[in-house]
This record gives structure tokens, sequence and C-alpha cells, in this order.
């Protein structure tokens, strides 16, 4: 699995957070999964005309954690989009792919000066120690700006870019289902190491 740094992807205009719905689609609406999370599953419309695969369950799953108790961070937006391939330098016939946004609850790390950077080299570290022998898969890591509401500050989220490819939509499907494994031990180690490291007094 390919994890690099895609500071191509950097997002350059502020987001909100939380934001109400979508411009491209107004009936596409923010839901707090960390209050809502038994919504997760009917919220997610790229997600869900392909939950009978197990790829999606396990991204369920990574967001039920992430919004969940044992987590010090939260989700903010996802995206999904399976299709033929047309990337020459991949010989596969489809690509899956799309994006994870998140960042720490605690506001004064997301808007703290420099957290982002210290949040990206984090997971780029943890996905590359986790690598499968899977070359049909990629991670890319970048952030983007967010006015956060309950702290009335802009912050920083980081953004997980992903895509898997297959020349079937099952093979597409388990290597999907593989980024999202290791995300999620990514994840469950970065928070460990913002739980000990950054806030020793919060545990």
């Amino acid at each position: 699995m390919i994890v690099y740094r895609a500071t191509e992807l950097d997002e350059k205009m502020s987001r909100t957070h939380p934001w109400t719905f979508a411009v491209h689609d107004p009936n596409c609406r923010y839901v707090d999964f960390r209050t809502e999370p038994e919504r997760i599953e009917s919220a997610l419309e790229d997600f869900r005309p392909w939950d009978q695969y197990p790829a999606v369950e396990r991204f369920y799953a990574l967001l039920r954690w992430l919004n969940g108790p044992g987590s010090l961070f939260e989700t903010n937006d996802c995206l999904l989009r399976i299709e033929d391939n047309t990337d020459p330098v991949r010989p596969y016939k489809l690509q899956a792919a799309g994006r994870l946004m998140l960042f720490p609850s605690d506001m004064r790390l997301t808007c703290a000066p420099g957290f982002i950077e210290w949040m990206m080299q984090c997971f780029e570290h943890y996905l590359r120690q986790i690598q499968p022998s899977a070359p049909a898969a990629a991670v890319g890591i970048a952030k983007g700006p967010c006015w956060f509401k309950s702290a009335d500050a802009e912050g920083q989220e980081l953004i997980l870019y992903f895509w898997a490819w297959g020349d079937t939509h099952d093979a597409t499907m388990e290597n999907l289902e593989r980024i999202f494994e290791r995300i999620r031990m990514a994840a469950e180690s970065a928070n460990e190491d913002v739980r000990a490291t950054l806030i020793p007094n919060d545990k």
C-alpha cells in the first residue's frame, strides 16, 4: 500500500464545523455521529449502495470507534466513489476512491498552531508501519482549514484520501477493506499518542 503526504490535495478554502448541508446536494446533511451513532449506516449515502461488502461494514465500525467514547477524535465528512479506472498507471478496470476527515475533539489541540503537522506525521508513521502487501491500494495524507463554531476559532482537519483498485468489484472492495483496517489501526495508535504525550493531565 502506498502511503504519502498528499500536499497537492491540501484544501485551501475553509470549511465550517458543524456544517449544515452540502452545496452540491441539499439532501446531504451533517449528522453528529458522537451523539447519534445509530445513524451512521443510514446517513452515508455514498456507502449505502455497497453495504453488502465487508469493506463498508468495516468503515462503519471505524466511524463508530472514531466518534465513540474511547476515541479523542471525531469525524466531519467522508466520501466514496466506485467507478471505471482511468489512471493509466494502474492496470485495473475499477477504482474506489474517497476521503475521511477527522480532528481531535479537544479544540485546544485542533486549533493549536502546528498541531496538524504533528497529526499528519503521526498517521503517516503508523500507516507506513502497518502496510499490507497490496500494491492496489494507496492513502494520501492531507489537511484543510476549518472554522469550529464551538471554539469560535479556525483550526485544521486531517484528511485521509484513499484509493483501491481491482478488476472486479469483489477484488476492489477487498483492497478497500484492507485500507480501512489499516486506518483503524493507525488511528488507535495515534489516539494513544495524543492521550499519553499531548494531554497527560486529561487521561
